[in-house]
This record gives C-alpha cells, structure tokens and sequence, in this order.
C-alpha cells in the first residue's frame, strides 16, 4: 500500500525583525502583503508583497 503524500502548500523563508528574536519563519506564499505574527516572540510582521518563489531544490547527482 501506498501512503498517501502530503503536500504542504509553497512557502518562502522571512527573517523576524525583532533584534532580540530574528527567527528564520516559513511564510505560506498566499500571506504576501498581509500582517503576520512571530511565532517565537509575538511581534507583528508585514510579509513583502513582492516576496520571490521559492526556488526549487536541485539535487546533487
């Protein structure tokens, strides 16, 4: 039997701008523009808008 495969939705890494925290988050892609919050210190971020795709991984043959 095949287990199923989950597939998370695409996401972009953001640095969290708080001097005290400055967590690498994983940002879902559908969040560009909006106001977000850390989930290691609270504080409030705005995601850029114009944030990048995420470029896929190549694998080293």
């Amino acid at each position: 039997m095949s287990t199923p495969s989950t597939t998370t939705p695409p996401s972009a890494q953001i640095m969290c701008p708080h001097l005290k925290c400055r967590k690498v988050l994983a940002i879902p892609l559908e969040a560009r523009g909006q106001v977000v919050k850390c989930s290691h210190c609270q504080n409030l971020l705005r995601v850029p808008a114009n944030m990048p795709m995420p470029k896929p991984k190549v694998d080293a043959a």
